[in-house]
């Protein structure tokens, strides 16, 4: 019974670093954006 607790939490922890990995992904994503966003911004302050 042990085991399958052990592997069960071996899972639980597997899957909580994948969510992790899909929010650090994510941030990334919409840091990107951001930094588009004012690339735009400081290249229309310019004009």
């Amino acid at each position: 019974m042990a085991y399958q607790s052990e592997y069960a939490l071996e899972n639980e922890v597997l899957q909580q670093l994948e969510d992790l990995n899909d929010e650090r992904i994510n941030i990334h994503n919409i840091e990107s954006e951001i930094n588009e966003y004012l690339k735009e911004l400081g290249a229309l302050k310019h004009v």
